[in-house]
């Protein structure tokens, strides 16, 4: 089951695949958190199994936003890559456009 949760520290993290049946749904949460005037953005994709071009395009969406938008704005963070979406992000040649921080 694919699945967005909003954890207990801002993020969000995404469960499952992330493709055309929620990629609309994460970029809709997120463009809602820019509106409500969060600057941070933070995306652990720690248990992500697949990561689609549906579920990129919303990702460079919202970095786009916020780059443009934002003073200073290191735009999207990805928190925890999977292994396929680590891969994903190379093959594209996202990997140097997001910021990528690994926690325990």
């Amino acid at each position: 089951m694919n699945r967005i949760e909003k954890n207990v520290d801002g993020s969000f993290a995404v469960l499952g695949k992330l493709d055309s049946s929620i990629a609309e749904e994460l970029g809709s949460a997120l463009d809602r958190e820019l509106d409500n005037g969060q600057n941070d953005i933070q995306l652990d994709l720690s248990k992500v199994e697949y990561l689609s071009s549906f579920g990129l395009r919303e990702m460079i969406r919202i970095h786009k936003r916020m780059t443009r938008n934002i003073a200073n704005s290191k735009g999207l963070i990805i928190i925890n890559p999977s292994e396929q979406v680590e891969q994903v992000l190379y093959l594209a040649g996202l990997d140097t456009i997001f910021e990528v921080a690994y926690r325990k």
